[in-house]
């Protein structure tokens, strides 16, 4: 009887262990679980040698067996309630999320995260310990996170949909899911959820989340070629401005959401903005140098595109866009030398293909910028841009059939925010020059 009541007590107490935060319960459990089956077949073979058909050994037996299932049961308590998996749209594509997340997880990242997941399952499945839906709404987001970088992409989307369902206000789960339906390329399906921010931006607190909201909007205005979701993007990272203690970040989004919009003035007033309030962050010249080179402004754009290179020495971007400004303003070998030295460092860099092969055909070189034209065609096969230079190199060797070819092209393609009132005046010129009706 005394064996009976052992295995009974310990079946209680490691049961009653999966309920604290005190090792990984999915493993180790049925790990004891597994031992104590093989102790318990161990003591039913010596009681079947010793005490064969009495009263006694079928008692020891049904005790043991008795704590056996209660064991199971205790550790299984919750399981019953796990969220059924939501699978991907149809046109989502795992393994882009996989590239993007779970590929870049160490062995060593597996386990933490798989940890972190563990006690956030653990506080969800024990009564009480979260005292509110939007405890349990923020600890389903947190477990989400950490199911996407472990590759449980269809888990995921089960956790960030219990936590809407239990706080329909919970901004930081809708920007997570839309977030791993970017990483799918299927923004489209994410629509909804940029809406729901767009929506719930004004009564969040959530600094944060808005502020990566904003970002995420920002990226599917531009590839879902909808304009209304920049001035979402405009409106929710003023939210979370005021929700920051360091704004600089929102602005910074803000400002390229407008300088998008072709808001050049409203754009540069909030990117300086920015750049007063943290001087050390380099991606603001960036983008104010930017809005001073879509505003005719060169010298300027070029003293902002310097600066961000002091504070982020050899960087692509900036070498590029610092390339094409001292190209513009007559300034063409030292123009070629930074737009290499870019491409040097990034050669699937596409506008710095696009702009070397603008500086090279306004020089007078029209075979090299066909082959740096062509490349960023094949690198952005979707982007009008590149195939606008063609129709233009096409048209200063005499081919106008192929620049015509090349210009239809483009117009049946994006043109790339970067340089967009450019590229567009230059397809409007040659438009004209070639005597074809496009238009864009």
């Amino acid at each position: 009887m005394l064996v009976t009541a052992g295995f009974i007590t310990a079946a209680v107490l490691v049961g009653g262990l999966t309920r604290l935060d005190l090792y990984d319960y999915s493993g180790l459990p049925w790990l004891l679980a597994a031992a104590m089956a093989a102790v318990l077949v161990a003591l039913l073979i010596l009681d079947n040698r010793r005490w064969s058909g009495s009263a006694r050994v079928r008692v020891t037996r049904t005790g043991m067996v008795a704590g056996l299932v209660l064991f199971i049961g205790v550790t299984s308590i919750g399981r019953l309630g796990e969220l059924a998996p939501v699978p991907l749209p149809d046109d989502c594509s795992s393994e882009r999320i996989r590239i993007r997340y779970t590929d870049r997880v160490t062995e060593r990242g597996f386990v933490e995260y798989g940890a972190e997941a563990d006690q956030v399952t653990a506080r969800l499945r024990r009564p009480g310990r979260l005292e509110s839906n939007v405890e349990r709404a923020e600890a389903y987001v947190e477990r989400g996170v950490a199911r996407v970088w472990l590759g449980e992409f269809e888990r995921a989307l089960a956790d960030y949909q219990g936590a809407i369902d239990l706080d329909p206000g919970h901004v930081a789960a809708y920007v997570a899911r839309a977030r791993l339906l970017e990483a799918g390329a299927c923004l489209e399906d994410a629509r909804p959820d940029l809406l729901a921010i767009q929506r719930l931006a004004a009564a969040s607190d959530d600094g944060f989340a808005l502020l990566d909201g904003a970002r995420l909007l920002v990226t599917a205005a531009q590839e879902l070629e909808d304009p209304d979701l920049f001035q979402a993007a405009v409106d929710v990272a003023r939210h979370a401005a005021e929700h920051l203690s360091a704004p600089h970040e929102a602005q910074m989004v803000e400002g390229v959401a407008l300088m998008r919009q072709e808001r050049l003035q409203e754009a540069l007033e909030v990117l300086t903005a920015s750049i007063e309030s943290f001087a050390l962050n380099a991606n603001p010249l960036l983008f104010r140098g930017t809005v001073h080179r879509l505003r005719g402004d060169m010298s300027l754009a070029l003293k902002d595109f310097e600066l961000a290179l002091k504070r982020r020495p050899r960087w692509d971007l900036a070498l590029a866009a610092q390339g094409i400004t001292l190209a513009s303003l007559g300034r063409v070998d030292e123009g070629l030398a930074a737009l290499n030295e870019s491409l040097q460092l990034d050669d699937t860099f596409v506008v710095a293909w696009y702009w070397r092969g603008r500086v090279l055909l306004d020089s007078g070189q029209p075979e090299a910028a066909r082959s740096d034209f062509m490349q960023a065609s094949r690198l952005s096969p979707d982007l009008a841009d590149p195939y606008v230079g063609l129709a233009a190199v096409e048209l200063a060797v005499g081919n106008r059939k192929q620049a015509i070819k090349a210009l239809e092209m483009a117009y049946e393609r994006a043109v790339g925010w970067v340089d967009r009132p450019m590229t567009l005046a230059w397809f409007i010129e040659l438009q004209r020059q070639l005597g074809v009706s496009f238009s864009n």
